[in-house]
C-alpha cells in the first residue's frame, strides 16, 4: 500500500511539472576592468560609465508585479577582474531625507528600521545554492549561504547618501564564492531593494510571489578567464577570563585557531584547534516538568556556520558535542563529598569538509573529538577511624568520544535532490556506540509549487547487543499559489534512537497530518496580505498500534495597510487522548488519560516603522476532565530612541490551574501524580547601542521564574484516570525555580574578518520547594544566592593567503 501510494504521488508530480510557462529571464552582462574601483560609495570611477545597467525592477510585495515607481528608480552595474566582482548600486529616491537608516549589529539588518539591498548569486545554477550579500543604507552587512544566516564571508562595502538617493559600492572576492573553472560562465543572479518607509520590496528579475523566490533568478554573463583562487585563511585567537563565584576567583587564558583551506575549487576544510566557547551566550533555561528533554539552540559559531549539509534528515544536534558527561548525574547522587565534577566535556578539535562538485553532488564530512572527563571525589577510609580520613579518587564520567558525519546531497533537475547521511558516535571504555543512517528524497516541479518529500532512517545502538530501529516519512505538498496543502505520514519505531548525536523528543510514534491553507498574496481593500490555515493531526503509538490523540486547529492572520498584523487561533482536541509517556514507565501499556481540550489565542503586532512598536498576545485553554485552565499573555514593546539606540522589553506569563501531571515514583514503585497550580513569569530587557557599522554594544537581562504548588497527590488507575490519594508531605514536592542571566558585550570589527569582543556575564540559579506569592520578595531572595560573574576578552585576527600574497608582491 505504501509503495503504491508513493508511485501514485510520484506520477502525479511528474504530470504537473510542465503546467506552468516560463517567465522571461533577464540577463545582465558584466565587463572586465583593468583598474580596480575604489570601494568608497562614490561611484566616480570611469568603469561605471562604461558598465552595462541592470534596471527596470518589479515590485515583489505588497503589489506583486507592478513596475517600480520612477521616483525609486534602481540601477545596478558590475565589472570584474581576476580577484573579484564589483557592483555599483544606484538607489534613487526623490526624498532622501525620508530614507530610514537605523543601524544594527552585523547579520541583524532584518531587525533594523532601514532601507536595504540584496545581491543574490548562484554559480551552480541549481535554484538552491545561493550566496546572498545583504546590506543596509547605513553600511551594515549580512550574508547568507543557502539561506543560512550564520555563514560569514569577507567582502567590502561602502554606502553614501546624497540629494539623489543612496548608493553603494560592493566588492565580492571570488574567494568568497564557490564555482568551477570553465570557459563559458553563466551564473544565476538577482537583486532586491527594500524601501522601508513603504515596507515594499522590489526585484530586478520578476518574482511571482505564488512561486518560490529561488527558482526565479536572472542570469549573469560576461565572466571569462577567471580561475577559482586559493582559499587559505587562518583565524588565530586569544581569550582571557576572570571568573568570580562567591569567594572563588579564577583567571584563565586560552589560545587557538580556526583554519579554512580550499581543498579544490569547490571543497573547503574548516578546522577548529583547541576551541574556546567561553563567550557563548546563556541558554534561555526553563522548568521542564515533562517526560522529554528540553532542546536548546546552538550558540557556538563553529557549529552554526557551514553546517547545512550536516542538517540533512535532522540527525545532527550539535549540542551533543561538548555536552554534559554521561555519568555526571550519577556522581551527584552517589557521592557526598565531590571535589570536582565538570558539567561539560572538553572538545579537543573539530573539522568540516564540504562542497559541491560539477555534477551537483554535495559532499560533507564532519569529525569531532572530545576528551575523557573525570570527576574528583573524596571517599572516607573506614567508618570507625577517628578523625575521619579521606582519599581522593578520579572517576571517569565520559570516555574519549569521536563523532563523525558523512553527508551526500545530489541535485536532480536543479531544484530536486536525493540525499544520504550517516552519523556515528564512537566511545571508548566499553561505553555504547551509535550509528544512524538516512536516505532522503525531495522532488519539486519546475517552479517549486508541488513537492513530494520522503525519507527512511535507520538507527543502531551498539552495546552488549545491537538495537535497531527505523523512522520513515512521506508527504505530498503544494507550497505555492493561493491555495496550499500538505498531507504527510510520519513513523518512528519503538527502538528508533538518534540521541547520541541527534535530538529525538520521543520514539514509538505515528503521526498523520493534513494542513490546508489559503494565502492572500495581493492587497485587497484595507488588507495587504493574509493567511488562513486549517491543521489536523491524528497520532498513534507504533507498538502496540494504539490511538494516542487527535487535534484540530484553525489559524488566521491578516496584515492591514497601516501594517497592523492580527492573528486568531482556535484549537480543539475533540476526544480524550492517551499519553503513554507521562507515567515515565514507557511500557506502552500504562497511560495517562488526557482530557479533551478547547483553546483560543490571539496576537497583534503594530507597525515596526514607528519609533514605538508593540507585540501583544493572550490565550486560554480549558480541559474539562480535570477542570484545568490555562491563561497566558505576552507583551513586548520596542522603543527606538534614535538610529543608534533601541530597547525591547518582554514580559510573558502563564498560569495553569488544577493542572494534573506526573510527580514521583514512591519506594513501592507506585506512580504518583499531583493536581497543582503552576505559575510562570519571564521578564527580558534587551538593548543595543550601535556606535557605527563596525562597533556595537548589546545587552540582555533575563529573569525566569516558575513555581509549582501542589493541591493534592493522586494515584492513577489502569484506565489512566487519577484519583485523590493524600495531601501529606505534598509541600516537599513544591517547586520554586529561578534563573537570572545577564549578557552585556562590546564587539568591534576592527578589520575584515577580525573582531574583538568584551563580554560581561552574570548568572544566578535557584531551585527549592519554598513557594513565594510575591514577585519582588522572590527576586530579593534570589539575589541573595551565590552569583557567578565572568569578564572575558577575546581577540581573533583574520589572515588571508591571497591578501598576504598580493601585499608581498607589491
Amino acid at each position: 500500500m505504501y509503495n503504491r501510494l508513493s508511485l501514485m504521488l510520484f506520477l502525479f508530480l511528474l504530470s504537473v511539472t510542465n503546467i506552468y510557462s516560463q517567465v522571461k529571464i533577464k540577463t545582465h552582462k558584466t565587463i572586465r576592468t583593468d583598474k580596480k574601483p575604489v570601494i568608497d560609495g562614490l561611484l566616480d570611477e570611469e568603469i561605471w560609465n562604461k558598465a552595462n545597467i541592470a534596471s527596470n525592477f518589479t515590485e515583489l510585495e505588497p503589489n506583486n508585479g507592478q513596475p517600480i515607481p520612477q521616483r525609486l528608480k534602481t540601477e545596478v552595474k558590475s565589472c570584474y577582474d581576476n580577484e573579484a566582482i564589483y557592483f555599483g548600486i544606484y538607489c534613487f529616491d526623490n526624498h532622501p531625507d525620508s530614507i530610514l537608516k537605523e543601524l544594527s549589529a552585523r547579520d541583524e539588518i532584518w531587525k533594523s528600521n532601514s532601507d536595504q539591498f540584496t545581491i543574490m548569486i548562484n554559480p551552480f545554477n541549481d535554484n538552491k545554492n545561493f550566496f546572498e550579500f545583504e546590506f543596509s543604507v547605513s553600511g551594515v552587512k549580512m550574508d547568507k549561504k543557502n539561506q543560512d544566516n550564520n555563514w560569514d564571508a569577507i567582502w567590502e562595502l561602502e554606502t553614501k547618501i546624497n540629494e539623489d538617493g543612496w548608493f553603494a559600492e560592493v566588492k565580492i572576492p571570488f574567494s568568497a564564492l564557490r564555482f568551477s573553472n570553465q570557459e563559458d560562465i553563466t551564473w544565476s543572479m538577482n537583486f532586491g531593494r527594500h524601501v522601508r518607509r513603504y515596507r515594499s520590496w522590489y526585484t530586478w528579475n520578476y518574482v511571482d510571489n505564488n512561486i518560490d523566490l529561488y527558482v526565479q533568478a536572472g542570469k549573469l554573463k560576461g565572466l571569462s578567464n577567471i580561475k577559482p583562487p586559493k582559499r587559505i585563511s587562518l583565524e588565530p585567537y586569544m581569550s582571557i577570563y576572570n571568573d568570580i563565584e562567591g569567594e572563588d576567583i579564577n583567571y584563565s587564558i586560552y589560545g587557538g585557531a580556526d583554519l579554512k583551506l580550499g581543498l579544490s575549487e569547490n571543497f573547503t576544510l574548516d578546522m577548529t584547534l583547541i576551541p574556546d566557547f567561553g563567550q557563548t551566550i546563556f541558554d534561555d533555561e526553563i522548568l521542564n516538568l515533562g517526560p522529554f528533554e528540553t532542546r536548546y539552540e546552538e550558540n557556538r559559531q563553529f557549529f552554526n556556520e557551514g553546517t547545512e549539509l550536516f542538517s540533512l534528515g535532522n540527525l545532527f544536534y550539535s549540542r551533543r558535542i561538548g555536552d554534559t558527561p554521561l555519568e555526571y548525574n550519577n556522581i551527584t547522587t552517589q557521592y557526598d563529598s565531590i571535589i570536582k565534577n565538570p558539567n561539560k566535556n572538553q572538545l579537543i578539535n573539530a573539522i568540516k569538509i564540504s562542497g559541491k562538485n560539477k555534477k551537483g553532488l554535495g559532499i560533507g564530512f564532519f569529525n569531532a573529538l572530545s576528551a575523557e572527563t573525570y570527576a574528583e571525589v573524596a571517599i572516607m577510609e573506614g567508618l570507625l577511624i577517628e578523625p575521619p580520613q579521606y582519599r581522593t579518587e578520579n572517576i571517569i564520567t565520559n570516555p574519549l568520544t569521536n563523532y563523525n558525519i558523512i553527508a551526500l546531497d545530489q541535485s536532480i533537475n536543479n531544484n530536486s535532490s536525493l540525499g544520504f547521511i550517516t552519523t556515528n558516535t564512537i566511545r571508548g571504555d566499553n561505553y555504547r556506540d551509535a550509528n544512524v543512517n538516512a536516505i532522503l528524497l525531495d522532488l519539486n516541479d519546475k517552479k517549486n509549487i508541488y513537492n513530494i518529500s520522503s525519507f527512511f532512517k535507520n538507527s543502531n545502538i551498539i552495546d552488549s547487543n545491537t538495537t535497531s530501529g527505523f523512522s520513515s516519512m512521506l508527504s505530498l505538498n503544494k507550497k505555492g499559489g493561493k491555495f496550499r496543502f500538505s498531507i504527510s505520514n510520519y513513523i518512528e519505531s519503538d527502538k528508533y534512537d538518534i540521541n547520541d548525536l541527534g535530538y529525538l523528543r520521543a520514539n514509538n510514534e505515528i503521526s498523520n497530518n493534513i494542513n490546508l491553507s489559503y494565502h492572500l498574496l495581493k492587497p485587497f481593500k484595507n488588507i495587504i496580505d493574509g493567511t488562513f490555515e486549517l491543521k489536523s493531526n491524528y497520532n498513534q503509538i507504533y507498538k502496540p498500534n494504539k490511538f494516542s490523540e487527535i487535534s484540530i486547529s484553525q489559524e488566521n492572520r491578516v496584515t492591514f495597510k497601516n501594517h497592523l498584523s492580527v492573528n486568531l487561533k482556535l484549537k480543539i482536541k475533540p476526544t480524550e487522548g492517551y499519553d503513554y509517556y507521562e507515567t515515565r514507565l514507557l511500557d506502552f501499556e500504562s497511560y495517562f488519560l488526557k482530557s479533551k481540550l478547547y483553546g483560543i489565542s490571539s496576537w497583534i503586532s503594530t507597525d515596526y516603522r514607528k519609533n514605538l512598536a508593540l507585540d501583544f498576545s493572550l490565550g486560554t485553554e480549558y480541559e474539562p476532565l480535570y477542570e484545568s485552565y490555562k491563561y497566558h499573555y505576552r507583551i513586548s514593546p520596542l522603543l527606538r530612541v534614535n538610529d543608534k539606540f533601541s530597547m525591547r522589553y518582554v514580559m510573558s506569563t502563564s498560569t495553569k490551574k488544577n493542572n494534573v501531571g506526573y510527580m514521583d515514583t514512591d519506594s513501592l514503585n507506585n506512580i504518583l501524580f499531583s493536581k497543582r497550580d503552576i505559575y510562570m513569569i519571564t521578564n527580558v530587557l534587551s538593548g543595543s547601542y550601535i556606535i557605527n557599522n563596525k562597533m556595537y554594544i548589546k545587552m540582555k537581562l533575563r529573569h525566569y521564574w516558575s513555581q509549582l504548588e501542589n493541591i493534592e497527590i493522586l494515584n492513577i488507575d489502569n484506565e489512566g484516570l487519577c484519583h485523590s490519594y493524600t495531601t501529606e508531605n505534598m509541600e516537599e514536592y513544591n517547586i520554586n525555580f529561578n534563573t537570572w542571566n545577564i549578557d552585556c558585550g562590546f564587539t568591534w570589527h576592527f578589520a575584515p574578518g577580525s573582531e574583538m569582543t568584551v563580554l560581561l556575564q552574570n548568572s544566578i540559579a535557584s531551585s527549592n520547594n519554598q513557594t513565594e506569592n510575591n514577585y519582588f520578595n522572590n527576586v530579593r531572595t534570589l539575589l541573595n544566592n551565590v552569583q557567578k560573574n565572568t569578564l572575558s576578552l577575546k581577540i581573533k585576527y583574520y589572515l588571508d593567503y591571497n591578501k598576504l600574497k598580493n601585499a608581498k608582491s607589491k
